[in-house]
């Protein structure tokens, strides 16, 4: 009787169109806003550039050509242009300095896929 029951109820949640959510997975932090300041990061060990970015969804975070995916306008280096993104994991911005490479800022996080505005 049971296993009647269970079948009928298992019929009934199919065809009546039981809801079913999915929760997205984000893999980082997202951000978002119009870039306030960059500056670039001449090191070879942390070649980039450090960008600051206003709100709604402030921060600092690093853009490297090799890690990061820049998708069209391609303006990250451009303060006044507007971002959307994912970052994770974190980079210090590095100078060329004599000594060798000297950390100019703490850096941010890095960014992994961004795209910009005109």
């Amino acid at each position: 009787m049971k296993r009647i029951l269970l079948a009928l109820l298992i019929c009934v949640l199919i065809i009546s169109g039981f809801p079913v959510y999915a929760n997205a997975l984000s893999l980082g932090y997202p951000f978002g806003g119009k870039i306030t300041s960059s500056i670039m990061c001449t090191c070879p060990a942390s070649f980039g550039w450090q960008i600051t970015v206003g709100p709604p969804r402030p921060g600092v975070f690093m853009y490297s050509p090799i890690l990061s995916r820049l998708f069209s306008y391609y303006k990250i280096m451009t303060p006044g242009s507007k971002v959307l993104g994912i970052a994770s994991g974190y980079m210090p911005c590095m100078q060329i300095s004599m000594t060798g490479c000297t950390p100019l800022s703490t850096g941010g996080l890095l960014i992994r896929l961004v795209g910009t505005s005109l």
